[in-house]
């Protein structure tokens, strides 16, 4: 895992910036490179849930993570195929979706303080 990691610390800057490169100059000559884009998220995120694996962190963490991948999804699948709803109805399913992970990151928190408040007061 560790030389996995390794080659994203170095692998994920070059890509990023080699999609915003192919981006910026071919649209210039009318080249829309939308996929790129796409290519550069998914990386990054790949990259940064492998660290957050490696590195331990906290499960809020991760799950910040996986709002963004919740929320680039969504957005992925109406660019590519347009959800048949209303400005309205995305406000509110994007609402919903914070929402949700509001309350999974209040739940997790909660179960978490208590886990550490229990270990500190085992150790007395």
């Amino acid at each position: 895992m560790r030389k996995i990691i390794l080659i994203l610390l170095k692998a994920v800057p070059v890509v990023g910036a080699l999609c915003c490169a192919c981006n910026s100059l071919l649209s210039y000559f009318g080249y829309d490179l939308v996929w790129v884009g796409y290519v550069m998220q998914i990386t990054f995120l790949v990259a940064w849930y492998a660290m957050a694996v490696y590195f331990r962190f906290c499960t809020f963490f991760r799950l910040l993570i996986f709002y963004i991948i919740s929320c680039e999804a969504i957005n992925t699948i109406d660019y590519i195929w347009t959800i048949p709803i209303s400005d309205w109805d995305y406000f509110v399913l994007h609402c919903g979706l914070i929402g949700f992970y509001i309350v999974l990151f209040t739940y997790i928190h909660v179960r978490d303080t208590r886990e550490i408040k229990r270990r500190l007061t085992q150790d007395r």
